[in-house]
Protein backbone atom coordinates (compact mmCIF):
# COMPACT_ATOMS: atom_id res chain seq x y z
CA UNK A 1 0.00 0.00 0.00
CA UNK A 2 1.03 3.48 -0.97
CA UNK A 3 -0.26 6.54 1.08
CA UNK A 4 0.89 10.01 -0.37
CA UNK A 5 -0.90 13.40 -0.01
CA UNK A 6 -1.46 15.63 3.10
CA UNK A 7 -4.67 14.81 4.50
CA UNK A 8 -7.61 17.64 4.87
CA UNK A 9 -8.07 19.75 8.49
CA UNK A 10 -10.20 16.77 10.71
CA UNK A 11 -8.53 13.89 8.64
CA UNK A 12 -6.27 11.77 10.89
CA UNK A 13 -4.42 8.47 10.34
CA UNK A 14 -7.39 6.19 11.62
CA UNK A 15 -9.72 7.52 8.29
CA UNK A 16 -7.56 6.38 6.25
CA UNK A 17 -6.48 3.44 7.86
CA UNK A 18 -10.34 2.36 8.35
CA UNK A 19 -10.56 3.21 4.14
CA UNK A 20 -7.87 1.37 3.83
CA UNK A 21 -9.95 -1.84 5.05
CA UNK A 22 -12.72 -0.97 2.83
CA UNK A 23 -10.45 0.12 -0.36
CA UNK A 24 -8.75 -3.85 -0.19
CA UNK A 25 -12.05 -5.77 0.70
CA UNK A 26 -12.25 -7.91 4.22
CA UNK A 27 -10.60 -10.81 1.81
CA UNK A 28 -8.42 -8.51 -0.63
CA UNK A 29 -5.12 -9.73 1.15
CA UNK A 30 -5.95 -13.21 2.21
CA UNK A 31 -2.77 -15.21 2.89
CA UNK A 32 -0.50 -12.16 1.78
CA UNK A 33 1.84 -9.69 4.00
CA UNK A 34 0.40 -6.06 3.89
CA UNK A 35 3.56 -3.33 3.49
CA UNK A 36 2.51 0.48 4.53
CA UNK A 37 4.35 2.85 3.03
CA UNK A 38 4.82 5.87 0.85
CA UNK A 39 5.15 9.48 1.70
CA UNK A 40 2.08 9.97 3.61
CA UNK A 41 2.98 7.13 6.12
CA UNK A 42 7.05 8.02 6.57
CA UNK A 43 5.35 11.25 7.92
CA UNK A 44 3.23 9.83 10.60
CA UNK A 45 4.67 9.32 14.28
CA UNK A 46 5.51 5.63 15.38
CA UNK A 47 2.14 5.86 17.48
CA UNK A 48 0.12 6.41 14.47
CA UNK A 49 1.67 3.98 12.25
CA UNK A 50 0.69 1.23 14.59
CA UNK A 51 -2.91 2.05 13.71
CA UNK A 52 -2.19 0.39 10.14
CA UNK A 53 -0.86 -3.09 10.98
CA UNK A 54 -3.40 -3.23 13.29
CA UNK A 55 -6.11 -3.40 10.69
CA UNK A 56 -4.46 -6.01 8.79
CA UNK A 57 -6.11 -9.28 10.04
CA UNK A 58 -9.38 -7.00 9.01
CA UNK A 59 -8.19 -7.86 5.45
CA UNK A 60 -7.28 -11.30 6.29
CA UNK A 61 -3.97 -10.89 5.65
CA UNK A 62 -0.88 -12.74 7.26
CA UNK A 63 0.74 -9.96 8.31
CA UNK A 64 0.82 -6.33 8.05
CA UNK A 65 4.19 -3.70 8.78
CA UNK A 66 5.64 -0.88 8.10
CA UNK A 67 9.12 -0.60 6.44
CA UNK A 68 11.55 0.59 9.59
CA UNK A 69 13.40 3.92 9.69
CA UNK A 70 15.39 5.79 12.04
CA UNK A 71 11.76 6.89 13.92
CA UNK A 72 11.40 3.48 14.43
CA UNK A 73 15.02 2.79 16.12
CA UNK A 74 14.57 6.06 17.82
CA UNK A 75 11.30 4.71 19.26
CA UNK A 76 12.67 0.74 19.97
CA UNK A 77 15.71 2.66 21.57
CA UNK A 78 13.60 4.74 24.10
CA UNK A 79 10.82 1.87 25.31
CA UNK A 80 13.78 -0.14 24.98
CA UNK A 81 16.81 1.44 27.32
CA UNK A 82 19.73 -0.39 27.61
CA UNK A 83 18.29 -3.18 25.66
CA UNK A 84 19.99 -5.35 22.50
CA UNK A 85 17.71 -5.53 19.40
CA UNK A 86 17.33 -6.16 15.61
CA UNK A 87 16.06 -3.77 13.15
CA UNK A 88 14.64 -6.41 10.48
CA UNK A 89 13.55 -4.37 6.61
CA UNK A 90 13.12 -5.52 3.43
CA UNK A 91 15.86 -6.50 1.36
CA UNK A 92 17.00 -4.28 -1.46
CA UNK A 93 15.06 -4.87 -4.65
CA UNK A 94 11.82 -6.60 -2.78
CA UNK A 95 8.99 -6.67 -5.01
CA UNK A 96 5.57 -6.85 -4.53
CA UNK A 97 2.76 -8.84 -5.53
CA UNK A 98 0.63 -5.83 -6.26
CA UNK A 99 1.08 -1.36 -5.24
CA UNK A 100 -2.25 -0.42 -4.15
CA UNK A 101 -1.55 3.92 -4.23
CA UNK A 102 -3.80 6.30 -1.97
CA UNK A 103 -4.71 9.55 -2.04
CA UNK A 104 -4.71 10.71 1.16
CA UNK A 105 -6.05 14.34 -0.03
CA UNK A 106 -9.01 12.80 -1.43
CA UNK A 107 -10.81 11.40 1.53
CA UNK A 108 -13.02 13.07 4.79
CA UNK A 109 -13.56 11.37 7.79
CA UNK A 110 -14.45 7.46 7.79
CA UNK A 111 -17.24 5.44 9.51
CA UNK A 112 -17.40 1.88 10.01
CA UNK A 113 -20.70 1.10 10.26
CA UNK A 114 -22.27 -2.51 11.30
CA UNK A 115 -22.18 -5.03 11.12
CA UNK A 116 -18.28 -5.18 10.28
CA UNK A 117 -15.45 -3.14 9.85
CA UNK A 118 -15.19 -3.45 6.34
CA UNK A 119 -18.36 -1.36 5.80
CA UNK A 120 -16.55 2.18 6.22
CA UNK A 121 -18.53 5.13 4.62
CA UNK A 122 -18.08 8.71 4.55
CA UNK A 123 -19.05 10.51 7.59
CA UNK A 124 -21.31 12.50 5.54
CA UNK A 125 -23.41 9.51 4.57
CA UNK A 126 -24.26 8.77 8.13
CA UNK A 127 -24.39 11.73 9.86
CA UNK A 128 -27.16 12.52 12.08
CA UNK A 129 -27.93 9.02 12.97
CA UNK A 130 -28.36 9.41 16.89
CA UNK A 131 -26.17 7.73 19.48
CA UNK A 132 -26.71 6.46 22.96
CA UNK A 133 -23.37 6.11 23.68
CA UNK A 134 -19.82 7.42 22.70
CA UNK A 135 -16.41 5.71 23.68
CA UNK A 136 -13.20 7.04 23.51
CA UNK A 137 -10.27 4.60 24.91
CA UNK A 138 -9.01 1.12 24.44
CA UNK A 139 -6.34 -0.22 22.10
CA UNK A 140 -7.03 1.33 19.43
CA UNK A 141 -8.26 4.83 20.79
CA UNK A 142 -6.58 5.02 24.39
CA UNK A 143 -4.04 6.58 23.93
CA UNK A 144 -2.28 9.90 25.61
CA UNK A 145 -2.82 11.74 22.03
CA UNK A 146 -6.29 10.84 21.69
CA UNK A 147 -7.35 11.68 24.97
CA UNK A 148 -5.28 15.20 24.29
CA UNK A 149 -7.42 15.68 21.52
CA UNK A 150 -10.83 14.70 23.37
CA UNK A 151 -9.79 17.32 25.63
CA UNK A 152 -9.69 19.41 23.22
CA UNK A 153 -13.11 19.04 21.92
CA UNK A 154 -14.19 19.26 25.48
CA UNK A 155 -13.23 21.95 27.31
CA UNK A 156 -15.86 24.27 28.35
CA UNK A 157 -18.47 22.38 26.83
CA UNK A 158 -21.17 19.50 28.18
CA UNK A 159 -22.42 15.67 27.02
CA UNK A 160 -26.24 16.40 26.22
CA UNK A 161 -28.43 14.32 28.46
CA UNK A 162 -29.28 10.95 26.98
CA UNK A 163 -26.02 10.33 25.85
CA UNK A 164 -23.07 8.61 27.81
CA UNK A 165 -19.66 9.28 26.94
CA UNK A 166 -17.15 6.81 28.22
CA UNK A 167 -13.10 7.52 28.31
CA UNK A 168 -11.04 4.09 28.45
CA UNK A 169 -7.42 5.14 28.83
CA UNK A 170 -5.16 2.02 27.55
CA UNK A 171 -2.44 1.35 29.94
CA UNK A 172 -1.86 2.93 33.43
CA UNK A 173 1.03 4.62 32.28
CA UNK A 174 -1.25 6.61 30.06
CA UNK A 175 -4.18 7.20 32.84
CA UNK A 176 -0.98 8.74 35.11
CA UNK A 177 -0.30 10.85 32.03
CA UNK A 178 -3.71 11.74 31.77
CA UNK A 179 -3.79 13.04 35.00
CA UNK A 180 -0.86 15.09 35.39
CA UNK A 181 -2.30 16.82 32.10
CA UNK A 182 -5.35 17.93 33.99
CA UNK A 183 -7.41 15.49 30.86
CA UNK A 184 -9.38 13.53 33.53
CA UNK A 185 -10.56 16.73 35.27
CA UNK A 186 -11.67 17.72 31.48
CA UNK A 187 -13.35 14.96 30.97
CA UNK A 188 -15.11 14.62 34.35
CA UNK A 189 -16.79 18.10 34.07
CA UNK A 190 -18.05 17.24 30.50
CA UNK A 191 -19.99 14.80 32.23
CA UNK A 192 -17.90 11.49 30.90
CA UNK A 193 -17.58 8.74 32.77
CA UNK A 194 -13.99 7.06 33.28
CA UNK A 195 -13.10 3.28 33.22
CA UNK A 196 -9.84 1.84 34.61
CA UNK A 197 -7.33 1.29 32.13
CA UNK A 198 -8.66 -1.78 29.72
CA UNK A 199 -9.77 -2.85 26.28
CA UNK A 200 -13.43 -1.09 27.83
CA UNK A 201 -16.96 -2.16 26.82
CA UNK A 202 -14.85 -4.40 24.11
CA UNK A 203 -15.08 -6.51 26.86
CA UNK A 204 -19.17 -7.00 26.71
CA UNK A 205 -18.44 -8.14 30.56
CA UNK A 206 -18.20 -5.33 33.36
CA UNK A 207 -17.92 -1.81 31.53
CA UNK A 208 -20.25 -0.76 29.35
CA UNK A 209 -22.27 -3.08 27.53
CA UNK A 210 -24.98 -1.94 25.01
CA UNK A 211 -28.33 -2.70 25.52
CA UNK A 212 -30.84 -4.51 23.08
CA UNK A 213 -31.51 -1.18 21.02
CA UNK A 214 -28.79 0.95 21.84
CA UNK A 215 -25.85 2.56 19.20
CA UNK A 216 -22.53 3.46 20.05
CA UNK A 217 -19.70 5.28 18.08
CA UNK A 218 -16.12 4.49 19.34
CA UNK A 219 -12.75 4.37 18.62
CA UNK A 220 -12.71 0.44 19.72
CA UNK A 221 -10.98 -2.02 16.70
CA UNK A 222 -14.22 -3.85 15.54
CA UNK A 223 -17.96 -3.70 16.02
CA UNK A 224 -19.01 -7.11 15.37
CA UNK A 225 -22.30 -7.38 16.79
CA UNK A 226 -22.16 -8.79 20.24
CA UNK A 227 -18.87 -7.75 20.98
CA UNK A 228 -19.59 -4.52 22.63
CA UNK A 229 -23.09 -6.22 24.40
CA UNK A 230 -26.52 -6.91 22.99
CA UNK A 231 -26.23 -8.49 18.95
CA UNK A 232 -28.41 -6.57 18.48
CA UNK A 233 -27.48 -3.13 19.39
CA UNK A 234 -25.50 -0.90 16.35
CA UNK A 235 -21.63 -0.08 16.95
CA UNK A 236 -19.99 2.84 14.48
CA UNK A 237 -16.24 3.00 14.20
CA UNK A 238 -14.73 6.41 13.67
CA UNK A 239 -11.39 8.52 14.76
CA UNK A 240 -11.50 10.49 18.28
CA UNK A 241 -12.47 13.53 16.48
CA UNK A 242 -15.78 12.03 14.78
CA UNK A 243 -16.75 9.99 18.42
CA UNK A 244 -15.84 13.49 20.40
CA UNK A 245 -17.62 15.45 17.73
CA UNK A 246 -20.78 13.38 17.71
CA UNK A 247 -20.70 12.74 21.47
CA UNK A 248 -21.44 16.48 21.85
CA UNK A 249 -23.82 16.64 19.10
CA UNK A 250 -26.05 13.41 20.42
CA UNK A 251 -25.37 11.75 17.13
CA UNK A 252 -22.77 10.81 14.31
CA UNK A 253 -21.22 14.27 13.52
CA UNK A 254 -19.18 15.45 11.22
CA UNK A 255 -15.79 16.66 13.66
CA UNK A 256 -15.02 19.56 10.51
Amino acid sequence: MHFHGATRPGVGPRDISQYTVSRLGEDGAVYRAVEYGGPYIEGLSVQDRVLFPLMSIDVGAKCGYVNPDDKTAAYAKAMLPGKSYEIFANDPGTKHHEVIDIDVSKLEPQVACPPTVGNVKPVGEVAGIQIDVAEVGGSTGGRVEDLRELAHFLRGKRIPAGVRLQVVPATRGIYRSALREGLIETFIDAGATIFPPSAGSNQAVNMGALAEHEVMISTQARNFPGRNGHPKARHYLASTATVAASALAGRIADPR
